[in-house]
């Protein structure tokens, strides 16, 4: 690794599922991604095996990345040149590796700069970032002027208009000429004031900067496939409570002048839903609330991690706009620090707090952030006013493309983005539409040229099994469009508020349908909660096909086992899955697909349906599972065994198959053991063969023994066994389920 980024710890630059750090000689794991990196250039050393499996193991098979060796450590380099995209904006609490395609570019998202980095730029011994000199330009004048202007073209936003006329929804009015402006003008006595007219939501500061130019990033938006997401659905549940609105307007003052810091939020937020119960909010715990009013009236709050629900006394109206005032004290610290020490420890990084020497990083969820807003054809106004020590400016991190006379009297500096937000530009043409109109609902398809060699197919696949999910988990989802898009490139699959597939593949098309029952982004708080949604969502997927195949069925299911056996997932509990954490991957997938197969197996199907479709009906966490599967299907016995176990313990249950021998009544008996941390104490099947051939099951139930003897009363000799031949049992271990007589076997 370069020794300019050795020498000194910079900072975090997280991106839409990436995360980018420079770090000190000190630490075990480093990225090398600034500036344009030929192929075959040095990326990353790391020496902590377990880590390269988790984080490059996708890129490696995708054929991204390569993997070398250098020293006793493994070295990867890019496959084919690298240009890396300032992206101030992103998501804070999802952190994997995320790298894009764009042309013959790789394109990787990153938000922090070397304080070398900059400096080289500043003395013209550098290229500038994304060879543009006006970005030198702007950087050589920080300080020197008292307005500019942060400004987000609308191209990527432009080209969600198609769709969301075609499925029926209104479409934003742009203003600006096309552009999304965000301007800014000194008011004296360090006050910042930032103002945005925008249609998609929330401002957004990309660099705050000190005369010494350490970077600090202070983000006020991001997430932009979560505005998506609220875009397209009916309603949100979050923290129990009916929340939908939209914001009018947005004045947001913050005193970063000394400490704690001082935050006041005054809102103007129109209600979407008729009866809703109040807001919601994501705002960082680390600030203490002080005071929060409705209509100038004292208004009930509750808090849980980063969010924050504001009650009304009475129901609201759809229509009702409503002012809403919160203040609040703290030293925000990075959301990294709201992740369990031993998480943090997982990825042997120091979580750092934002008031570190020479740094302060602000995240989105730093500062403040509504979370309901929709996205409407109005533009709609907010103001932030920083009050920053002396000394400090604005820098932005586009190309200038013009600069002009803004309102306010401030300087207006046009910009170009490298690179539109990734959950608008997946939605890039050209497209053909297809209206498939079911009986209680409506798909909206989007192919895009040579993503689907059958639309036909693909459209009657999409119907089928919408309505499997309809009719199994319930759910008034028929009131607002589906939309499934499909995209010619290869690439990963993601489910906002519409399902989008790389290229059409039947079981990936039906798990991201899934997700409009089961998905994070909605009814999941991913600081308390873990993965289980993935799981369950993919068991879903599962479900859907042994109605239409059930053979078919038993091989995904068998896959699916395989792999959550190959992933050393004995030693992770279920419940530590979060988005994050190392052993994320497949994992959280597979592991919750054997967890979910076992409780269906021990509720039985009925059950198994009740307790689904009562778990689609409200908002819940992951600890919410058992309290609700007990009050929907009044199971007995208790299954508190299997809870403890298989969620919140390491699900790895181990049925061993003894042996054979003749009882003493002269009949042969199969002795099955439950073996093991996790003992399993619920059914068994033992699959026995006789000399002739003839196979026989036989069946029983542990309750709480660890050893059980299944009666055999059939004619001939039993000369093999397997326990569990269906794999109904989340069986972690498969080597000690099969028995063969041998002439040495004799009585117990």
């Amino acid at each position: 690794m370069p020794s300019d980024l050795e020498e000194k710890f910079v900072g975090w630059g997280i991106a839409p599922g990436f995360l980018l750090r420079f770090l000190s000689g000190e630490a075990s794991f480093g990225v090398w991604l600034e500036g344009a990196l030929p192929a075959g250039a040095m990326v990353a050393e790391v020496s902590d095996e377990k880590l390269v499996r988790t984080m490059f193991a996708v890129l490696e098979g995708e054929g991204l990345v390569k993997r070398g060796e250098a020293g006793g450590k493994a070295v990867w380099t890019f496959a084919e040149p690298l240009v890396t995209v300032p992206l101030g904006a992103g998501m804070t609490y999802w952190i994997q590796p995320v790298f894009m395609r764009d042309g013959n570019r790789l394109v990787a998202a990153a938000n922090m700069m070397s304080l070398r980095r900059v400096q080289s730029v500043l003395e013209g011994k550098s290229p500038a970032l994304s060879g543009d000199e006006g970005f030198k330009e702007a950087l050589g004048k920080a300080g020197k002027f008292s307005s500019l202007v942060f400004l987000r073209t609308s191209d990527a936003a432009a080209r969600l208009r198609p769709l969301l006329a075609a499925a029926g929804l209104e479409t934003p009015t742009l203003g600006g000429g096309g552009c999304n402006v965000w301007s800014a003008v000194s008011e004296g006595n360090g006050a910042l004031r930032i103002r945005s007219d925008c249609p998609l939501l929330l401002p957004f500061v990309s660099y705050t900067v000190r005369p010494e130019w350490v970077p600090v990033g202070a983000s006020l938006a991001g997430m932009y496939d979560r505005l998506i997401t609220m875009a397209l659905r009916a309603c949100n549940w979050t923290l129990r409570r009916l929340s939908y609105y939209d914001v009018r307007s947005l004045d947001l003052a913050l005193d970063l002048r000394g400490e704690p810091w001082e935050m006041d939020c005054a809102l103007e937020l129109e209600t979407l839903v008729e009866g809703s119960t109040g807001y919601t909010f994501l705002l960082n715990p680390a600030y203490e609330i002080e005071s929060v009013t409705l209509d100038g009236e004292a208004a009930g709050w509750k808090s849980r991690g980063p969010f924050l629900a504001v009650r009304s006394p009475r129901l609201l109206k759809k229509g009702e706009v409503n002012r809403l005032r919160i203040k609040a004290k703290g030293v925000p610290q990075d959301m990294l620090l709201a992740v369990p020490r031993k998480i943090a420890d997982a990825f042997r990084f120091r979580a750092h707090s934002v008031k570190e020497p020479g740094l302060i990083h602000l995240t989105s969820s730093a500062l403040f952030y509504p979370m309901q807003p929709a996205l409407t054809n109005d533009l709609w106004t907010s103001r932030t006013t920083l009050f920053l020590p002396a000394g400090w400016c604005g820098v932005s991190d586009g190309r200038p493309v013009s600069v002009s006379e803004g309102p306010d009297g401030a300087q207006v500096w046009r910009y170009e983005d490298d690179r539109p937000e990734q959950a608008l530009e997946v939605t890039a043409g050209p497209f053909r539409y297809v209206k498939d109109e079911g009986k209680e609902f409506t798909v909206h398809h989007f192919f895009e040229e040579g993503a689907v060699p059958d639309e036909e197919g693909a459209t009657r696949f999409a119907r089928e099994c919408y309505a499997f999910y309809v009719r199994t988990f319930g759910g008034k989802y028929n009131r607002e469009p589906v939309i499934v898009h499909l995209r010619a490139r290869p690439g990963i699959s993601h489910c906002l508020a519409y399902v989008l597939t790389y290229g059409y593949r039947p079981q990936v098309l039906a798990h991201e349908l899934g997700h409009m029952w089961w998905g994070g982004l909605v009814k999941e708080n991913p600081l308390t909660s873990a993965m289980w949604y993935e799981g369950l969502t993919e068991y879903s997927c599962m479900m859907f096909f042994r109605s239409r195949d059930p053979e078919a069925a038993k091989k995904m299911r068998k896959r699916a086992f395989a792999i959550w056996r190959g992933r050393e997932s004995e030693t992770v509990r279920y419940r530590d899955i979060r988005p994050w954490s190392p052993g994320r991957g497949l994992l959280g997938y597979y592991k919750g697909v054997a967890m979910f197969a076992g409780l269906e197996y021990l509720l039985g199907e009925e059950g198994f349906r009740k307790f689904t479709r009562a778990l689609a009906a409200r908002a819940f966490e992951f600890a919410d599972l058992k309290t609700l599967w007990e009050a929907v299907t009044g199971i007995d016995p208790d299954l508190s065994w299997y809870v403890r176990s298989a969620f919140f313990g390491r699900g790895a249950f181990d049925i061993e198959l003894k042996g054979i021998s003749e009882s003493d009544d002269g009949y042969e008996e199969v002795e099955v053991r439950s073996v093991g941390l996790n003992p399993w104490r619920g059914p068994v099947e033992v699959l026995v063969t006789t000399e002739d051939g003839t196979t026989t099951v036989l069946k029983g139930i542990f309750e709480g023994a660890a050893r059980l003897y299944l009666k055999y009363e059939g004619k001939g000799k039993i000369v093999s066994a397997v326990a569990d031949p269906e794999e109904k049992i989340p069986d972690y271990n498969l080597d000690n389920n099969r028995y063969a007589r041998t002439e040495h076997s004799g009585k117990k």
